[in-house]
Parts: structure tokens; sequence; C-alpha cells
């Protein structure tokens, strides 16, 4: 699991994509971050990729502090209706995530 998206709203602005992305690339444990080109199964969002630092380790314990700027810096930027998409089908609902939330995702995802 070194690999997510964030599903954006569809009305977000261009300007508020391109800065979450600039963001994004700018974490020292992200490798890559971009717009997806393809809309994927939700025609009305628009999709960011994020692949993070080979020495990430995909753990749960070592997610939880992404997830959580990731978070934090998508409700900075006043973004509503975001959701991050984990591998496996787990998803996270930005606008209403918590610590316990994140946490509780994140051992879903790692299948404990």
């Amino acid at each position: 699991m070194n690999a997510f998206t964030i599903s954006l709203p569809d009305s977000t602005p261009p300007a508020k994509q391109d800065e979450l992305e600039a963001a994004l690339q700018d974490m020292p444990s992200v490798e890559g971050a971009g717009v997806s080109e393809t809309r994927g199964i939700d025609p009305q969002a628009v999709m960011i990729w994020v692949k993070l630092a080979g020495e990430m380790i995909a753990t749960a314990g070592a997610m939880l502090p992404v997830l959580q700027k990731v978070v934090d810096m998508i409700r900075g930027k006043g973004i509503k209706g975001a959701k991050i998409n984990l591998p496996g089908g787990a998803t996270l609902q930005v606008d209403e995530a918590s610590t316990a939330d994140i946490e509780r995702l994140m051992r879903t995802a790692a299948g404990t």
C-alpha cells in the first residue's frame, strides 16, 4: 500500500486542484502526485493520485501521519466533499474524518 487516490468534487476550482497537487508533491513522504486523466468510478470527481516515497513503510502506523497531513491539507484549502481512496476499496470522507476514523481505515485496509 504505497499509493492512494484523492477524489475531489468536479466543482473544485482548477487552481485549488493545482495547489493541492503541488502541496502533496512537496511532502517529504510523497514520491509523486498528479491529477489523473481518467475519471474512474465517479465521473463527477477529479482524481489525484499519490505515490509514497520508496522508504515509506506501508503499515498503518507509518501511513497514519501521512493521511492526517493530507486530510488537514485538504481542509485547509477549503475543499469540501473530498474522499481518500486506499487500495482494496477503503474510503475516507475527508469532511468528517477524525484521527480515530483514519486509524480504523488503516486497520481495515491492512486487514487487521
